[in-house]
């Protein structure tokens, strides 16, 4: 076995100072999509002359393992394309993490048979494997200090060990986790053709760092919605266009409803009592996202003194051509939700032995900057602290949006300011009757 030292640059100069130093040096060299789009022409001529071997792990770098087979391709092949096109051949595969045997297939089908593979512990020597006859070696992938392993006489067949501790990582965090159902729900969902600015964004949002760590993941669900954006104007959708799907959202064995027209995207999940998602689809904005917040409470109550969410059973839905609505009951009562453009309603009604004080939505609104607001049509006020509010019509501004919340019946409203914006929670004391309220998203 022989070690060769493994580099990733992370900049053109660097690139261009190592082949002007060491171009005849060989080693392993990881260039990132990003990375590879700013090499200048020089540089990329200039590769072709090294002794390089280029690691090839997908264009964001993903977890390869976590993608759908499509996106893995996607990932994989414009990388390999990128490469090939400059002249370079001496490809190898690359997964730090997440190992599976049917990555074999993606790099025999894009012509690599060699596989950088890294594991906790190091595998101790390269290896055969194959998956349903496509064949591989499996190089060794150490990090202490950065090289890969290269056989240098006769190889073992054998089967490296899977690695799943990505899906756990995930599954920790519920921020992530709601990130990756969203970029699965896109991903299985791309025409055969799909337009390159969907791709593109697709792809950024694919990118390990996003579900790994405490992170601000706003710019990678505005990718996912800007690709769903693109794609319904690649399909031409009418402006009255609506859908209406149940599905297993998040895989916990529950069906959720995923409401969507062309200005709206929303994902409700009665069994959890929340609004999951809550996408502005045309200025491509994740508006119920704000590191650290929770998702939006279909029926947030206060019993005692205590606030409690309330979780639902979804009994009915209703889709038309601009109009969509979702019937949820609970004990003593009946939750309708309705979306028509970039505008929702919640309507609660109320038997005579709902037992709690106070009822209403809590809504986190991320508007960005510092956020204003104004009660009944009255002056703009700053929110530096958490407050209450009386009146029928509160209207938020922030961050060049705004938001609308009208109360049919005059209750009070909760704001709490927080980083990037605020929860609010409308709400009213309870007695027998019916509740309407409508929150219009774009003010």
């Amino acid at each position: 076995m022989s070690s060769v030292p493994v580099w990733q640059p992370e900049s053109v100069d660097e690139v261009m100072a190592a082949i002007a130093d060491g171009a005849g040096t060989t080693q392993a060299v990881r260039l990132t999509g990003s990375l590879l789009t700013a090499l200048p022409d020089e540089v990329r001529q200039g590769l072709a002359t090294t002794s390089w071997i280029f690691l090839v792990g997908g264009w964001s770098e993903p977890i390869l393992a976590s993608l759908p087979p499509s996106s893995r391709s996607l990932q994989v092949g414009r990388e390999v394309e990128e490469l090939t096109a400059w002249g370079l051949s001496s490809l190898v595969g690359l997964v730090p993490n997440g190992w599976e045997p049917g990555l074999a297939s993606l790099f025999t089908a894009q012509g690599i048979h060699q596989v950088a593979v890294g594991a906790d512990p190091p595998l101790a020597r390269p290896v055969v494997t194959d998956y349903l006859g496509d064949v591989v070696t499996i190089l060794p992938l150490r990090t202490d200090p950065p090289s890969l392993i290269l056989p240098t006489g006769e190889v073992e067949r054998a089967q490296p060990p899977v690695d799943r501790a990505w899906a756990g990582v995930i599954d920790a965090d519920p921020e992530a986790d709601l990130l990756y159902r969203k970029m699965l729900r896109l991903a299985t969902r791309l025409p055969e053709r799909p337009p390159a600015e969907a791709v593109d964004q697709l792809l950024e949002a694919q990118a390990s760092r996003w579900y790994q760590g405490d992170i601000d993941r706003t710019p990678a669900h505005a990718a996912l919605i800007g690709a769903r954006r693109r794609l319904d104007q690649e399909r031409r959708v009418p402006p009255e266009w609506s859908k209406f799907t149940r599905l297993d959202w998040d895989a916990d064995g529950v069906i959720e409803a995923h409401l969507e027209n062309r200005e709206l995207s929303m994902v409700v999940d009665p069994a959890e009592g929340l609004i999951k998602v809550v996408d502005l689809k045309l200025d491509s904005h994740p508006l119920s996202y704000l590191p650290g917040q929770s998702p939006w409470r279909i029926a947030r109550v206060l019993a005692g003194g205590e606030p409690h969410r309330l979780r639902l059973e979804l009994e009915a839905v209703e889709a038309a051509r601009d109009h969509l609505g979702v019937r949820m009951t609970g004990p003593e009562l009946v939750v309708t939700l309705d979306a028509a453009g970039d505008d929702i309603g919640f309507a609660y009604q109320l038997g005579p032995g709902f037992e709690f004080d106070r009822l209403g939505p809590e809504m986190t609104l991320a508007l960005g900057g510092e956020v204003r607001m104004r009660v009944d049509g009255g002056e703009w006020i700053t929110l530096p602290t958490p407050a209450a509010h009386l009146g029928h019509r509160f209207r938020f501004e922030g961050g060049g949006r705004q938001v609308l919340i009208s109360l049919a019946q005059p209750g009070d409203l909760f704001v709490s300011p927080v980083e990037g914006g605020i929860v609010v929670w409308a709400n009213w004391p309870v007695r027998p009757g019916e509740y309407r309220l409508s929150a219009s998203l774009t003010g």
